[in-house]
């Protein structure tokens, strides 16, 4: 018998409305389901009304996208604009950086890669401003730029003098802008589904570009349905229940997507370094690409390969943009052996 029912027989009264056990036994489920699905979200509206650090233990257990089991949901004031993170683990510290969809955050693109890398690493899973938790921004300079100056800072209140940076999509020029305007803080560095520059055969954006974008501008179910379809080569791995997720994320957010459209378009559109800069970095890289890649193409990828001197790629069979999820553990078992040296 639900623990439920005992108490209501435990402490039933006169003026208690006159519940059949069965009824009392359906509105448990259904509140068990409830709290099941929307717990987390809870929590983090809890967790930014307190302000304090909260430690959220199995809070997705059982859910089809699957993060580290103990994680530490973390904000933090960056020059006015209020920052949250998720982070994991500890040793070397891990920066990681999302993608740029709609409704995206570092808990959901990184799900199931935060848990594996947080058994060696100190994993700190950060979401882009305008994106997840955190605030709402109208860029005045290039993204990229924006970030790599907001990183920086970010890293010192975290007393992180250097780090290695995981990007996926536009998160990889993120990290590769850090890597050029601040190389002290790059140990080493992670692009995944990450082109510099345009593509050399193809006119470009991709379908799967314009998608994205379109998904982060005008957000609709169906709008980030393809864009998520987009970032994948079996569209069959994106679930309804993702879908929503990323739309209640943006449903809670609206000032994400007000800020978002306020920014100047040549500000908004990933404008990596120059290529003399990049070819400063000194940092050891690793590429990572889907074969199927139909976000951006694999040539804009190579150009790792051709202006940075310590540079590696892997391209995986059966894979689009969204190696971290599609490929998972190959993903973490090739990040974790490359960050400690053994790639």
């Amino acid at each position: 018998m639900p623990r439920a029912v005992k108490y209501y027989k435990r402490r039933q009264r006169a003026s208690f409305p006159a519940l059949s056990m069965q009824k009392i036994a359906q509105a448990h489920l259904l509140c068990k389901f409830l709290f099941k699905r929307f717990h987390f979200r809870v929590l983090m509206r809890m967790r930014s009304i307190f302000g304090r650090s909260v430690v959220f233990e199995n809070v997705l257990k059982g859910r089809k996208i699957a993060v580290a089991e103990t994680f530490r949901s973390e904000f933090v004031d960056v020059d006015g604009l209020r920052l949250h993170y998720t982070e994991a683990g500890s040793g070397d510290p891990i920066v990681l950086l999302h993608d740029l969809h709609g409704g995206n955050s570092g808990r959901f693109h990184w799900s199931k890669n935060i848990g594996p890398l947080s058994e060696k690493f100190r994993v700190i899973a950060l979401d882009l401003p305008n994106a997840g938790e955190s605030g709402a921004v109208v860029f005045d300079k290039p993204r990229f730029q924006f970030m790599a100056e907001l990183l920086d800072t970010f890293l010192k209140l975290l007393d992180i003098e250097r780090a290695h940076l995981v990007g996926g999509g536009p998160g990889g020029g993120m990290a590769t802008q850090l890597a050029t305007s601040f190389p002290d803080r790059v140990d080493r560095l992670v692009v995944a589904g990450a082109g510099l520059g345009k593509p050399l055969f193809y006119p470009g954006p991709t379908e799967g570009a314009m998608s994205s974008m379109k998904s982060a501008f005008e957000p609709s179910i169906d709008g980030l349905k393809a864009a998520l379809q987009f970032l994948v080569s079996n569209p069959a791995l994106i679930t309804e229940e993702m879908v929503a997720e990323c739309f209640e994320n943006m449903q809670a957010h609206p000032e994400h997507v007000d800020a978002t459209r306020k920014i100047p378009f040549e500000f908004y559109i990933p404008s990596p370094p120059p290529f003399e800069e990049i070819e400063k970095i000194q940092a050891k890289t690793l590429v990572l690409w889907g074969r199927e890649d139909r976000m951006g193409t694999i040539d804009a990828g190579l150009r790792y390969l051709h202006y940075i001197a310590d540079a590696q790629l892997h391209i995986f069979p059966n894979c689009g943009n969204w190696v971290p999820f599609e490929k998972a553990d190959e993903f973490n078992r090739m990040v974790k052996a490359f960050l400690s040296d053994t790639l």
